[in-house]
Formats: structure tokens, sequence, C-alpha cells
């Protein structure tokens, strides 16, 4: 799910970038609503014109990020492991991506940003989640929007558990709970 960017150059993946970045920045130390695209440009030492060319408000570059970051998290898993030769070495490569990005989960919960992770997520689901959908072994899955919204919501609850935990418990662990979570007893007995 790749951004557009005005001219879909390096220079403006790399732009757009920094102004994402610079938010998520603030967001650490700010609250989310008193952070100014005025303050962001004047960090970045940009204008605010150039800020407008990649987002029409701040919000917009908050879902920027956050899709961005949903992206990269589809893309650490290898391909190799993408042909379901391992679900659990999946899940493991997934569960390790959001593990390494703990600063982003920091500023979700902060902000009380959950619902709209998972509202992107199913997003995602619905314009390119084949490989997701491909770990939940069900027909009927790609056609229903109820198992993709419940799948968002569940798989996002495993990671900010260990989120909540500090991460202490071991991937495995986890990987075991995610799979069972969401290809055996809550899908399944559902529907």
């Amino acid at each position: 799910m790749k951004q557009q960017t005005p001219h879909n150059t390096e220079l403006s993946v790399s732009r757009q970038r920094k102004i994402e970045e610079c938010l998520l920045q603030n967001m650490e130390q700010t609250n989310y609503d008193h952070i100014s695209v005025a303050d962001m440009c004047r960090q970045m030492g940009v204008s605010r014109r150039l800020y407008y060319t990649y987002f029409p408000d701040k919000e917009s570059c908050l879902v920027s990020l956050i899709d961005r970051i949903l992206h990269e998290s589809m893309e650490a898993v290898p391909i190799t492991l993408r042909k379901m030769d391992s679900i659990s070495d999946s899940i493991i490569a997934y569960l390790l991506f959001w593990q390494e990005h703990k600063q982003f989960l920091d500023v979700i919960v902060k902000h009380r940003l959950k619902g709209l992770l998972i509202e992107r997520s199913y997003v995602y689901f619905l314009n390119d989640g084949s490989f997701v959908l491909s770990l939940l072994q069900i027909p009927d899955a790609k056609s229903d929007n109820t198992v993709l919204w419940l799948y968002a919501a569940a798989r996002f609850a495993v990671i900010f558990q260990w989120h909540e935990h500090n991460f202490q418990e071991p991937v495995e662990e986890m990987a075991v709970k995610y799979e069972r979570l969401l290809m055996k007893p809550l899908i399944q007995d559902i529907f």
C-alpha cells in the first residue's frame, strides 16, 4: 500500500517520511492536540506550503504514518515465509517487527489511538491483505468484512497485550497465542 506523493520521486518520498517522523517525535513529547503544523514546519526547516503539498492537515499525516507502519509490518515477513511453509515463523517475524517498533506503539497507546490503528489495519486488509488473508483458513474470509474487522482487532489485542507487559513473554509464546486466537477458536466458533 504505497503512499502517493506529489511526484513520487525519491526526494518526495523522503520529504513525506521526514514529516511523518517529525509528527511521531512530537507525539512522544507533546499531546497530539497541542502539536501544530506551523511548529512542525519550524522544527523541520520547511515551509507550510511544502507541508501542505504532502498533507492537507495534521490528521492525514497521522493516517499516512500509521498506514506506512502497517505496510512495513507486512513487509517484515520475508517472502520465503509467505509461502506458508511455517505459519509460526511468519507470525514470529510479524511480532518481532512490532517489538522493534515499541516507540510507535508507545505513542499509539499514549494518545489513545488503538482504535485508529485497528481501523487502518482493517482498511489495509481490504486493499492489500492477501498474505494476511491466507492465514485465515476460512473460504469466506476474503468476502466477509466482519471477519476482516474481527481479525484486525484480534491481532492487535495480542500485540497490545505483549506491549503492555513490555515484551517480556518470549516471542514464541506470543506466536502460539496469536495463532490460536486468530485461526481456531475465535473465528470458527463465531462464524
